[in-house]
């Protein structure tokens, strides 16, 4: 999504719906993680559950509420950044599509 809005065709702009498919990967791994840690023994400390980051597992969070408050944290960023992102390239594709009084201006000057 970075890419094509950075060096991506012109004149096409990412479309709004893209901000949601930047959420598949990061939630359909969150569910396969927290559906398969209570089957996973943890190699280092031999315990009969496994997650890979201290903020998904819920028995050192004490619960699922401060988990879900953590995955929460965590989709909110990576909305704001992709919503960024597409705001940025809208932006460009705006700037090169109408003519600009300052390219216009450095032209005259230049």
């Amino acid at each position: 999504m970075l890419l094509h809005a950075l060096c991506g065709p012109w004149p096409r702009t990412l479309p709004g719906k893209s901000v949601a498919l930047v959420l598949i990967f990061p939630l359909a791994w969150l569910g396969y993680t927290l559906i398969r840690a209570p089957f996973v023994t943890a190699p280092a400390t031999g315990v009969p559950w496994w997650y890979p980051y201290p903020f998904l597992d819920q028995h050192l969070q004490g619960g699922y509420g401060p988990v879900v408050g953590y995955v929460a944290g965590f989709a909110a960023a990576i909305t704001a950044i992709a919503y960024a992102v597409v705001a940025l390239e809208r932006w460009r594709h705006h700037r090169r599509a109408a003519p600009g009084i300052l390219m216009s201006d450095t032209r005259r000057s230049g």
